[in-house]
């Protein structure tokens, strides 16, 4: 039975006793399931969902069913840019019941050659929400290793910590081109595209101190955003 006596008051104060998940069915065609609520397993912890974003990737899946040439084995469970609160540490070390997190959607075996090279996202051994055989986060709740956590401070809002993903992609990106960061300290730099990771770009480069960013977009209400976000 769920939930179990004294193990998930959220759930229980939620009412929630199942766990819905959005499914891409068929291109074109979502579906919402119910199934019971997952049980983690030794080192997992189990998260309810309170926010989620949607990734142009996931559009891409529902209108072609794929990206580009690369077509995915379609049903499959979507959603990897979640933000949530601890329904279930089960008996995590560091976390207790209703922590705020955010979660990073790669869950890497920590033991291949890309692991051990500190290239965790390329691990061929790995998991990632939405992807595959792993459960995405459009759900109700998941259950995630805790190497997959970030906390999230009080101060900052749930809204915002779901953009984690998004912005770690940013950073990586310059992360990637140390060789030229010192350059855009007062320097200009050229984005296309700003979509929510073109966005995350501009901040961080305003951040760094870059002189001018120039945003290139064909969609005038994006391009009224960058301009709000300077």
């Amino acid at each position: 039975d769920w939930p179990p006596a004294g193990l998930c008051p959220i759930a229980r104060a939620a009412m929630l006793t199942s766990n819905r998940l959005a499914v891409l069915r068929d291109v074109g065609r979502m579906e919402l399931v119910r199934e019971e609520i997952p049980m983690p397993a030794p080192g997992e912890l189990l998260v309810r969902i309170t926010h989620a974003g949607l990734c142009g990737s996931d559009l891409h899946y529902f209108r072609h069913g794929g990206l580009g040439s690369f077509k995915v084995d379609l049903p499959m469970y979507m959603g990897h840019e979640p933000a949530g609160v601890v329904a279930d540490p089960n008996g995590c070390e560091g976390w207790a019941l209703g922590d705020r997190v955010a979660i990073v959607p790669n869950c890497p075996c920590l033991r291949s050659k890309f692991s051990m090279q500190g290239k965790q996202h390329l691990c061929e051994k790995g998991t990632f929400l939405g992807a595959g055989n792993t459960k995405g986060c459009f759900a109700d709740f998941v259950c995630v290793n805790a190497i997959q956590l970030v906390r999230v401070p009080e101060q900052l809002s749930m809204e915002l910590a779901m953009m984690t993903e998004p912005l770690s992609v940013a950073m990586h990106t310059l992360r990637l081109c140390q060789n030229v960061i010192v350059s855009l300290v007062d320097g200009d730099a050229a984005i296309f595209g700003a979509g929510a990771i073109g966005l995350c770009h501009l901040l961080l480069l305003k951040h760094m101190g870059a002189r001018h960013v120039h945003m290139v977009d064909p969609c005038e209400d994006r391009r009224q955003l960058a301009l709000q976000l300077g």
